[in-house]
């Protein structure tokens, strides 16, 4: 009889854990974050075409990572957007002058 070697089977990748067990490699975002936002003028925030209120924003739970919102105030004619950094499991406040 011929006899034939096993294979091994493929070698996976995985993410790599500091020794506090905190996420170190990888593409999957952390936990959120929570945003403070200040407009002049006020501005209705939205984000992926939900509105998340009026400014001023307080404590508005968003995943972390860059994050794209889009400020509106049509009676001052503002409709524009802004990247904002949200880090893990912090308070981010940001403020705006838009005039």
């Amino acid at each position: 009889t011929k006899r034939v070697a096993a294979k091994k089977p493929p070698v996976k990748k995985v993410a790599s854990t500091s020794d506090k067990g905190t996420k170190i490699a990888g593409n999957q975002p952390g936990p959120p974050g929570m945003l403070r936002l200040v407009t002049v003028p006020w501005t209705d925030v939205y984000f992926e075409g939900r509105k998340l209120g009026q400014t001023p924003l307080v404590d508005v739970r968003l995943p972390s990572g860059k994050v794209t919102l889009r400020l509106v105030n049509r009676e001052a004619g503002i409709d524009r957007k802004i990247v904002v950094d949200i880090k893990p499991g912090r308070r981010n406040t940001y403020r705006r002058n838009l005039y």
